[in-house]
């Protein structure tokens, strides 16, 4: 597992040490129903495109992702199978991106809380 903790707050959940800045957030935008997945760090070019992988116990998927200037974010649909699949994950959600260290987060319940923020 990576090193850190769920916290929810504000249709956000933000995973990482306390007192750190997250390595990975998911975020409800509530005006368009999507989910925006950010793995943060470093990635090269802002608005580069790059991708995602999204391993948890029920298949992987690659998301096109965006670099920014916190890292890299994909964004799905609330309705997005790839959702549920992260909130009942047995145990934990894999996230990938070329060039940066693979994070495994342990699936709790912060993570349903965005999913039914945006489902609303």
């Amino acid at each position: 597992m990576t090193p850190g903790t769920w916290t929810y707050g504000g249709g956000t959940a933000r995973y990482g040490v306390a007192g750190q800045t997250p390595v990975a957030t998911l975020a409800c935008d509530r005006a368009t129903r999507t989910l925006a997945l950010s793995r943060h760090g470093a990635v090269g070019v802002v608005g580069a495109a790059s991708a995602i992988d999204v391993t948890t116990s029920y298949g992987k998927r690659r998301l096109p992702a965006a670099a920014d200037t916190a890292g890299m974010t994909a964004r799905i649909t609330a309705s997005d199978g790839l959702a549920d699949w992260m909130a009942f994950s047995r145990g934990r959600t894999r996230l990938e991106a070329a060039g940066q260290p693979p994070l495994t987060l342990p699936a709790w319940a912060e993570i349903s809380r965005v999913i039914e923020d945006c489902r609303k």
